[in-house]
């Protein structure tokens, strides 16, 4: 996956993994060219080696207005919506034998490029298909190639929570997300992780209705973490991680 920003048009590619393996990758820096209230946003879609995936469907939409823009991607994957209205957008990418994959709250700015972390499962696939492209170690290669994008790896990567520990502390650009596991069923490694050199690098999500905030919240009341620990997994990490208020 391509990540790169170049001058005052950000460069965007979208990754869309098989469904049977990682969910999406997608780096989304928002291109903006001259025009005083419009931007556009470029990108490409490819699979999780890297391949382009041409073809695949586009749509991108104007929360305020509604308005729907779709296209296919070309034979590189590429795609451009340019043009574009300053505004809150929401893109979604649909292929073939691809999990569908939507990412809100996209800004499009007049005069900065705007970056959204990717936040992809790895794990288990939990369903009837291989998991072994689920293995976090496949992160690796896409973290060192891509030092400038966020990479939030989501239901704590179970199995194989220590390569997903051993990856969040080896690259600055790598964290891991607990939505959908119960904090009391968290693996001691990830808890002692959180409470020591990975204060920062694990964020709390309920991935709700899947769980109750209140008996999550409760769970992790018992986990032991240190104060500031706690601050940061409840909350503070995923504020500093989303450029959140």
């Amino acid at each position: 996956m391509c990540n790169r920003f170049e001058g005052g048009g950000a460069r965007r590619k979208l990754r869309l993994a098989a469904y049977s393996l990682l969910a999406v990758l997608l780096s989304i820096p928002v291109g903006l060219h001259a025009q005083q209230y419009s931007g556009s946003i470029t990108g490409a879609v490819t699979d999780s080696t890297g391949a382009a995936i041409p073809g695949a469907t586009i749509t991108i939409t104007n929360v305020g207005t509604g308005a729907k823009v779709t296209q296919k991607s070309g034979g590189d994957g590429g795609f451009t919506f340019a043009q574009l209205p300053v505004g809150t957008y929401e893109v979604t990418v649909t292929q073939t034998n691809f999990k569908e994959f939507t990412e809100t709250g996209v800004l499009v700015h007049t005069s900065t490029p705007t970056e959204v972390p990717v936040v992809m499962q790895v794990g288990h696939s939990a369903e009837r298909m291989p998991s072994e492209m689920g293995r976090p170690i496949h992160v690796d290669d896409i973290a060192l190639d891509f030092p400038d994008l966020t990479i939030v790896g989501a239901h704590t990567g179970w199995p194989w929570v220590e390569e997903m520990i051993a990856l969040a502390w080896k690259h600055r650009n790598v964290y891991i997300g607990t939505s959908a596991h119960h904090p009391k069923y968290l693996d001691r490694s990830l808890v002692a992780f959180a409470n020591s050199r990975g204060k920062g690098k694990v964020m709390w999500g309920t991935d709700y209705p899947v769980m109750d905030y209140r008996d999550a919240l409760t769970a992790i009341d018992g986990l032991g973490l240190k104060d500031d620990a706690k601050a940061l997994f409840v909350g503070d990490a995923a504020r500093s991680v989303f450029k959140l208020a």
